[in-house]
């Protein structure tokens, strides 16, 4: 049996992985789709969890039953173990010569089969593939062990897959749509498009919009966004670059393409009956499907009638303490830093203390699991994680660490820097971070946030969504307090 499969070797008798069920199903129909590697999650994880090590702190989770703290603490024993072991050889050598045959060796983005909707994209190399993997599969392993905890299952059948898919260097990229996302009444495929990759988020105003009857095939209807950004792949990254202005109205698919991406879009929506969104990458004229989804029915926003009181937090506040960076180098050290921040410092009884520079869920687990007993001997300490990668975002609503935290905090300059590569952003950019923001993390969470300027998109953001604590220099303290009363003022007019 291979340790990897290509889509269109997956054996139709044993079941497809849902995410991958209509990408599958469009390539038996001859639709374009991106070349995709499914690696499945007994490849991954069987011989590891069928280890003496392993299967003795899985029976001791099963005995500690009801009690948390325990069966946390096992389950980071099993992470800490899997994290020393090395990807199987065979799987390694299977993986690397699929990237190179049938991946085209350049551009490629790692998934998950289901649970937690989120991609590492832009890698490019075999090293870079590797680690990539390697990390994913800790990922995996944590939220099958998190769901695994009350489910009589065990961690493998409650696991996901990982897929591999190439990416293009793309000239032009977008989705289509079976239904019109803000007009379903009309009988036409919707189809956004723009130049280059299309970057994490939306960006309306940077799109161009085509209408294709359902019954004729043809164009009816066009909408040409300013096209002021584009974006470009590079190793880990996306490049932001300037669209020169004589080519900003341009269309970014001809009539043609327009027409035959609805005509690809009919054939798999009719096939399943359902509304579907196809999101696509184009190369010169080559057209590459990367995703197949059911598409979600526009939903009404209801605001909320709560008045919250933010509140402006200095950097020299006592009643916020920030832990020494290097607590990275060595978690293990996590304590010992803490103790020595209380002989130093005048830790308040209620003082919350900032765990800096955290990017990855398998981080969170290891700080709840050295931080517990520290937890227990001062529980009137609260610790905030202070995350500082966008690719995080999207795993945050199914950490199963999460919960252990009084909150977290959202350092928005780090955030901006791990999501582009040039060091200063515009409002567009600070928007499409918001709204990644607002989309993935949790809204019952205590959320905090770092702030080192203040624009009109931030204060629109901070008027639509309450931050409980403002972390800002000196500088801006006085400002910002002088917006978040303007906008306290304006929810509490709200209110019926």
């Amino acid at each position: 049996m291979p340790a990897a499969y290509l889509l269109e070797q997956l054996p139709i008798s044993s079941g497809v992985p849902n995410r991958l069920r209509l990408l599958r199903q469009a390539q038996m129909l001859g639709l374009p789709v991106a070349p995709t590697l499914y690696i499945s999650p007994g490849a991954i994880f069987a011989s590891f969890l069928q280890q003496k090590n392993c299967a003795q702190l899985l029976e001791e989770r099963r005995a500690f039953g009801d009690d948390p703290a325990l069966v946390h603490l096992a389950e980071a024993k099993i992470l800490q173990l899997f994290r020393a072991t090395t990807l199987d050889t065979s799987l390694a050598k299977d993986i690397m010569q699929h990237y190179h045959q049938h991946l085209r060796g350049s551009f490629v983005r790692v998934f998950f089969t289901r649970g937690i909707a989120t991609n590492t994209d832009n890698i490019l190399g075999d090293s870079n593939l590797l680690e990539s993997i390697i990390l994913a599969s800790h990922m995996l392993l944590e939220l099958a062990l998190a769901a695994s905890r009350s489910a009589p299952t065990s961690v493998l059948e409650v696991a996901a897959g990982m897929c591999i898919q190439t990416q293009l260097q793309a000239s032009g990229s977008g989705t289509t749509y079976s239904k019109h996302p803000l007009h379903p009444e009309k009988n036409v495929f919707a189809i956004s498009a723009r130049f280059g990759v299309t970057p994490p988020g939306k960006a309306s105003e940077q799109l161009d919009w085509y209408e294709i009857h359902k019954s004729t095939g043809q164009e009816t209807a066009v909408a040409i966004g300013t096209k002021t950004l584009t974006y470009k792949r590079t190793a880990d990254s996306l490049e932001k670059k300037g669209v020169a202005a004589k080519q900003q109205l341009q269309r970014v698919l001809s009539k043609k393409q327009s027409e035959l991406l609805a005509k690809l879009t009919a054939s798999i929506s009719q096939k399943e009956f359902l509304p579907l969104r196809v999101d696509w990458e184009m190369e010169g004229n080559s057209i590459s499907i990367t995703e197949i989804t059911e598409l979600d029915q526009p939903k009404t926003a209801q605001k909320s009638a709560t008045v919250h009181t933010t509140q402006v937090v200095q950097p020299a506040d006592s009643l916020w303490v920030r832990i020494d960076p290097s607590w990275k180098q060595r978690p293990d050290h996590l304590v010992t830093l803490i103790a020595e921040l209380a002989n130093t410092h005048q830790l308040e009884p209620k003082t919350n203390i900032i765990v800096p520079h955290v990017t990855s869920s398998h981080e969170l687990a290891v700080m709840r699991e050295h931080l517990l007993a520290a937890t227990l001997a001062h529980q009137s300490r609260s610790y905030w994680p202070e995350i500082t990668s966008v690719g995080m975002l999207h795993t945050l609503p199914e950490s199963p660490a999460l919960e252990f935290f009084a909150g977290i905090i959202l350092d928005v300059p780090m955030l901006l820097r791990s999501l582009f590569v040039t060091p200063s952003w515009d409002e567009a950019e600070l928007e499409l971070l918001f709204s990644l923001i607002e989309e993935h993390v949790p809204t019952r969470l205590n959320r905090g946030i770092v702030l080192h300027a203040v624009t009109p998109t931030i204060i629109s953001h901070l008027s639509g969504q309450v931050y409980k604590h403002v972390h800002t220099p000196t500088d801006l303290v006085q400002k910002v307090k002088a917006v978040l009363s303007d906008l306290e003022v304006e929810r509490l007019n709200t209110l019926p």
